[in-house]
Parts: structure tokens; C-alpha cells; sequence
């Protein structure tokens, strides 16, 4: 009877040792509401729920005023959300969690097949930002909506939270300000970045993010270079190690397998002063042609007609990365130019 006994208490134990992780993981609730595009409530819509957390899949019907809830959430998974009506566009967000003892509100906007709008943020402190936003415009299906941002400050971040709440079908971002305002606000809306000089370098590898770089295809344009210049033996550029290192580096990459040596100066400021001085290191070595790497935060119209000059002092070939860019003589561009480029980000969206 005493071992009977012990063994029933060591389960007791056993079996309250287990749920202690459970109940530390806590629960909460999910709850929102399903609207059409102008806002209009969708009642019987149904939403589903699911994670690794979740057992099965639950369901849940919207009321008459569109809302719906889930309750009793574990807070330790990432979970599925999906809301689907008759005639609608079924939406799914990935990546939310609940919080314990608390509600997470998720609201959805279903739209009619066909029904799209596009959130555009686009950093206009640039001049050829707008021109890729041409180009993007004519590839983009359904309504755009422009937001021009120039900063990552609080009141920037506010206007972009009240744009969301229209539940836009996607968001295009020119330039790398208004990609990472989008990498540090959006987790449920499709981001297309463009005109952004190093993609990985500024970490825009969430998993709503995707994009065209505005440096690259190294090994095109080198080989380009060869056919217009066969005895080229050394290229020269200019960067800064702390935002473009990962594309100096393909760039080097893409020399060396050419059998052309890179040879290069930094750069850190777009000070007229700063951008000579860099370009007299490289006037101290044997140069055949120069490649620019576009970088909006030093490349501005000043600094290029610095690296005009210097090449045309040298009697180089220079590879521009924009058509618009090159003046008559030694200066060429081969990779897709600015309007190019928005165009291929606009039917990424699409």
C-alpha cells in the first residue's frame, strides 16, 4: 500500500512538472475584423487558424459587424492567420503571436478579385528615384498611393502606420531610406524594394521582403568592359567599406575571374574635398577603366562630376550604372538603367 502510494505521488510530481512549461508559455487571444476594400464589414467570413502550437486547424465565422476572435492562444509559436469570403481575395499573414493575457487584434481587408492598391514610399531626396518610380508605374497593376519619406524619425513612422491601416495589397520602396522605414514597420504586407545600393548589407532579408539591387551583374559589365577595352588589365573604384563592402567584394570577385585586378580608394563623406582627395590615391596607380558603385548617400551630382573629370583626365573608360548618367567619349552603361529598374519592381508587385 506505501509503494502503491509513493508510485501515485512520483506521478502526481511527474505529471505537474510537465505542465508547468505550458502554463509559463501563457495564453492570449487573437480577435479582428474582416472588411472589404472601402471598409465595409464582411459578416460570415471565415478565418482560420493554425501553427505548430495550434492543434489542428480552428475556424472561426465572422459576426455581423465582421468581427471575429479566437481564444485561448499559446503564446510560444508563430501562427497562420487566413480570412476568406465568396468573391473575395483570400488574405494569410504569417509570423504573428500571441501575447499572454492580452488580445492581438488582426484585421483584414479582403478585396475583389482584380482590386488592387499599392503603397508607394519613396525617398525623393534623390533625383533618379523619381524616374524609377515612372518605370514602376507602368508595370504596377491597380491604384497606387505615393508616400514620399526622407527620414526614419517618429513622425515619419506614425504617417506610414495611419497609411497601413487602408490594408494596401502591397508596398513598393524606392531607395533604401523608404526600404528600411518598411523593414522596421511592416510584417503583413508584401514589401518590393528597389534602388537600393546593397540589399544585404542593409539586412532587407526579412520574409515580406524581396527586390532589385541597384548594384550588380559585376560579371556582365566586365565583360562588356573587355569587349570595348581588350587590353584593360585594372579597374578603379570608389566605396564605403561600411555599406557597400559585400558588393565591393562580388565586384573583386568578378574581376579576378576576368583575370583584372580591382583597385580601389574608400570613400566616407560626399565632401567635395574628401571625394579629390580619394581620387588622387587612385591617381597614383596604373588605371585602364572605372566603375562606379552608385551610392545615394555619397554619389550625388557633385561627387559624379568629380569622377567624370577625374576619368577623363585619365582618359578612362568609365561604367555608369544609367544611361542618363554617361557623356559622350569613354563613358558607357550596360546594366539596366534607373527607369529599368522600377519597371522590374512593378511587376515583382504584380
Amino acid at each position: 500500500m506505501r509503494a502503491l502510494l509513493i508510485r501515485a505521488c512520483a506521478l502526481a510530481v511527474v505529471c505537474f512538472v510537465a505542465t508547468v512549461p505550458a502554463v509559463s508559455q501563457g495564453i492570449g487571444m487573437i480577435s479582428g475584423q474582416v472588411a472589404d476594400e472601402s471598409g465595409l464589414p464582411i459578416a460570415g467570413a471565415r478565418v482560420t487558424l493554425s501553427g505548430r502550437g495550434i492543434l489542428g486547424v480552428q475556424t472561426a465565422v465572422t459576426d455581423e459587424e465582421g468581427f471575429y476572435r479566437f481564444r485561448a492562444v499559446g503564446t510560444s509559436d508563430s501562427l497562420r492567420l487566413k480570412a476568406a469570403a465568396p468573391g473575395r481575395v483570400p488574405v494569410e499573414y504569417v509570423g504573428h503571436t500571441a501575447r499572454a493575457d492580452s488580445v492581438v487584434k488582426v484585421d483584414f481587408r479582403l478585396r475583389a478579385p482584380g482590386e488592387h492598391r499599392v503603397l508607394v514610399l519613396i525617398d525623393d531626396s534623390v533625383p533618379y528615384h523619381r524616374v524609377a518610380l515612372e518605370g514602376a508605374l507602368t508595370t504596377m497593376p491597380g491604384e497606387a498611393e505615393i508616400f514620399a519619406v526622407n527620414d526614419l524619425g517618429s513622425r515619419t513612422s506614425k504617417a506610414l502606420k495611419q497609411r497601413l491601416t487602408g490594408k494596401p495589397s502591397a508596398v513598393l520602396a524606392i531607395g533604401e531610406t523608404a526600404a528600411r522605414l518598411a523593414r522596421r514597420h511592416i510584417r503583413d504586407v508584401p514589401v518590393v524594394h528597389t534602388m537600393v545600393p546593397a540589399p544585404l548589407d542593409a539586412d532587407l532579408t526579412t520574409t515580406n521582403m524581396c527586390g532589385v539591387a541597384l548594384n550588380g551583374a559585376f560579371d556582365r559589365q566586365i565583360e562588356h568592359l573587355r569587349h570595348l577595352v581588350p587590353e584593360a588589365r585594372r579597374i578603379a573604384t570608389l566605396y564605403d567599406p561600411r555599406r557597400l563592402d559585400r558588393c565591393y567584394q562580388e565586384l573583386n570577385e568578378a574581376s579576378r575571374a576576368a583575370g583584372m585586378e580591382l583597385v580601389s580608394s574608400h570613400l566616407y563623406r560626399r565632401d567635395a574635398v574628401d571625394i579629390r582627395a580619394a581620387l588622387e590615391d587612385l591617381g597614383t596607380e596604373q588605371i585602364d577603366a572605372f566603375l562606379v558603385l552608385l551610392d545615394p548617400g555619397l554619389i550625388d551630382a557633385t561627387a559624379f562630376a568629380e569622377l567624370t573629370r577625374f576619368a577623363s583626365s585619365r582618359d578612362l573608360v568609365m561604367a555608369v550604372p544609367d544611361a542618363a548618367l554617361a557623356t559622350p567619349g569613354k563613358t558607357f552603361s550596360f546594366v539596366p538603367g534607373f527607369w529599368d529598374q522600377g519597371a522590374y519592381a512593378g511587376s515583382l508587385v504584380r
